[in-house]
């Protein structure tokens, strides 16, 4: 069975479907795979709220590490500042996260 989240997370960064396709299928001949984890909230860029509902806008850094035959890949770690769009509502006394997204890809390291 194939794992379509690293093709969506391509294609969501604007590679071409035959990148995309190409790079998980060298993921799984080689056994390997990647780590995401967000390591920090940088910074809130916009915030604007209306009734029961907001839109905030916050750059995050995000760790990218490779694990190739179950153990990590030291050359293949980074960590890319991302801007990100979340739609949020006030429901029944709790926020939630309606959606988000990705706007653009502000850093790569």
């Amino acid at each position: 069975m194939i794992n379509i989240l690293p093709i969506l997370l391509c294609l969501a960064d604007g590679g071409k479907e035959e990148e995309c396709l190409s790079s998980v299928d060298w993921l799984q001949r080689n056994n390997a795979h990647y780590n995401y984890g967000v390591q920090s909230l940088d910074a809130v860029k916009n915030f604007k709220a209306s009734g029961n509902q907001a839109t905030i806008e916050v750059e995050i850094t995000e760790e990218r590490t490779l694990i190739k035959n179950g153990k990590v890949d030291p050359t293949n770690t980074s960590f890319d500042t991302l801007l990100v769009r979340y739609s949020l509502e006030f429901t029944n006394g709790q926020v939630k996260i309606a959606d988000y997204k990705t706007v653009r890809t502000l850093r790569k390291s």
